[in-house]
């Protein structure tokens, strides 16, 4: 069955007074592809070498702070501008950067700037000298899963007293997690044969999209006749529409072609297994189990799934019979909580 939060919920927040992480990790990018003009038709390409942000979360507001630099290259080449170009030479140049990113709408905005000297000659064979000074803002908007993010320069450029506009785009290649303080809005699917794989590949999934530790469960009913089904299939032998009285039709079905007539032959257990995972990678599991049997017909109106025909051990009463405060006390995500309980808080 298929559960997955991030701790923005007040009770999982606990989690994070005791066991304090960064709201996500840090994360860099790396200057990709350049395109646009400026200065007539020099190409960006030739003139950044590269450019890295990186970007360190900050507690106080919440966002991240994003600081880098770019570099000029150092080859010869050509800028075909002005009525004296072309210039053939070299240039040497730095730049820094920095801006925020919002985590929660995946928004960046910032400033660059960037200082050129370049070293050449003109067509008539003498000598220059040009320091270009750029000045541009830059906006991009990043969403779950990139691993690359598109950055909008905008801005002006000064070069022997005169000053032009200029606009680009670098794509960046994200090293590390954009982290998004949203919640995902979708979730991976459920592959592993274990409560314990989908339980953290959920949990990771959403650790590593919300930049959040998160927590994930996976859950189901697991009968003994039954080899241990339907287990991690719980909610597939429902049906896409969820039809537990089939699903309860099912197992009995199968349980009287075995001829499991009888409490000893009908043993079962609910399994809850945790995941709490970090943006970091780190992850624990809590695993809470009831045991008991199967009864036919169903009974009770009460909780849902296949509560109508478990009976837990030492009970008279179905989990679909009894009041939920005192399911809750014994049922399999109860116990697993409790032992989360006793573990981080």
């Amino acid at each position: 069955m298929k559960r997955i939060l991030t701790v923005s919920l007040a009770a999982l927040l606990l989690i994070l007074s005791v066991q304090p992480v960064a709201a996500a990790s840090g994360f860099s990018l790396y200057q990709g592809e350049i395109s646009g003009n400026y200065l007539g038709n020099a190409l960006l390409g030739e003139i950044f070498k590269n450019m890295r942000i990186d970007a360190v979360f900050s507690e106080e507001n919440q966002t991240y702070r994003l600081s880098g630099t770019a570099e000029a290259k150092s080859a010869e080449y050509e800028i075909p501008y002005g009525k004296d170009g072309p210039f053939v030479g070299s240039s040497t140049g730095t730049g820094k950067l920095w801006g925020t990113y919002d985590p929660l709408t995946g928004g960046f905005g910032g400033f660059i700037q960037f200082d050129e000297v370049f070293n050449g000659t003109r067509k008539d064979e003498t000598l220059t000298s040009n320091v270009f000074t750029m000045g541009a803002h830059f906006t991009g908007l990043a969403n779950y899963g990139d691993i690359n993010v598109d950055l909008a320069f905008a801005g002006g450029v000064g070069t022997d007293g005169t000053n032009q506009s200029v606009s680009f785009s670098v794509t960046f290649a994200v090293q590390g997690t954009l982290p998004f303080t949203q919640e995902p809005t979708d979730e991976p699917e459920e592959t592993e044969s274990t409560f314990t794989g989908n339980a953290k590949l959920k949990a990771v999934y959403a650790a590593e999209r919300s930049g959040l530790v998160a927590l994930a469960d996976d859950s189901g009913l697991c009968v003994d006749a039954l080899n241990g089904d339907p287990g991690v299939y719980t909610a597939n032998w429902a049906g896409p529409d969820r039809d537990w009285s089939m699903a309860m039709r099912l197992v009995e079905e199968k349980l009287q072609a075995l001829g499991a007539n009888t409490p000893e032959k009908r043993r079962a257990n609910f399994n809850c297994t945790l995941c709490v995972a970090w943006p970091h990678g780190e992850v624990q599991f809590f695993e809470g189990r009831v045991y008991g049997h199967l009864t036919w017909p169903p009974r009770g109106t009460r909780g849902f799934g296949y509560d109508p025909m478990f009976v837990p051990d030492g009970e008279t009463q179905t989990f679909g019979e009894m009041d939920p405060a005192r399911k809750t006390l014994m049922s399999h995500r109860g116990r697993a909580f409790g032992r989360l309980v006793d573990a981080l808080l």
